[in-house]
């Protein structure tokens, strides 16, 4: 009687151990091809936004300095579109200048494209006012660099991932740290609200 009660018992943990691997690997299926999916959509948004040629020419034409004042007035023009001070203008740090000559040429630079633009900016320090004035300047910077995307007719949104692992729409982003990121180049997040 316990031989046959061995062999039901053995018979019930092996089917339960095949049914656990057949939804695993139904699991795993799924899986690999929503990474197959946002791969290929990634990769497209990647050859859409991004000219590592121009960016390595630009990167160059930095450093050489030899146009410096097209340059400088590339950023003056930027600035004033995002209502910045252009009275007393220097040249910006170098990624923030490549961010802003592919922009205006409706590109963005590779890390920015797959890992979207930080904005950890905290809006307490150095003080309260100072806090806030950075993140509004990081704020108005991804949007412009978003609206010379459209101009070049890339219609991505701009959202931001916050560090709470949300996706927030511009506009309910305020005061939040995050990644300012295109929609393409998402994946893994909940929407916020």
């Amino acid at each position: 009687m316990s031989f046959i009660l061995a062999i039901i018992l053995a018979i019930v943990v092996f089917g339960k151990i095949a049914l656990d691997n057949s939804e695993k690997k139904a699991s795993d299926r799924e899986f690999a091809q929503a990474m197959k999916s946002f791969s290929d959509a990634n990769k497209s948004w990647i050859d859409k936004v991004v000219d590592e040629q121009l960016e390595e020419q630009l990167e160059q034409d930095i450093f050489i300095g030899e146009k410096r004042e097209q340059f400088l007035e590339e950023v003056r023009q930027a600035y004033s579109e995002m209502s910045k001070d252009t009275s007393n203008i220097f040249m910006p740090r170098k990624t923030e200048l490549l961010r802003i000559l592919l922009a205006r040429r409706g590109k963005l630079r590779y890390v920015d494209a797959e890992n979207g633009i930080e904005n950890f900016v905290s809006i307490l320090k150095p003080t309260p006012a100072e806090g806030k004035k950075n993140y509004e300047s990081q704020l108005k910077f991804a949007v412009w660099m978003n609206g010379q995307l459209k101009a070049h007719g890339i219609n991505e949104e701009l959202v931001l991932v916050g560090v709470d692992e949300l996706c927030y729409k511009i506009e309910d982003s305020r005061w939040r740290m995050g990644r300012y990121k295109w929609r393409p180049s998402i994946r893994n997040y909940k929407e916020a609200g």
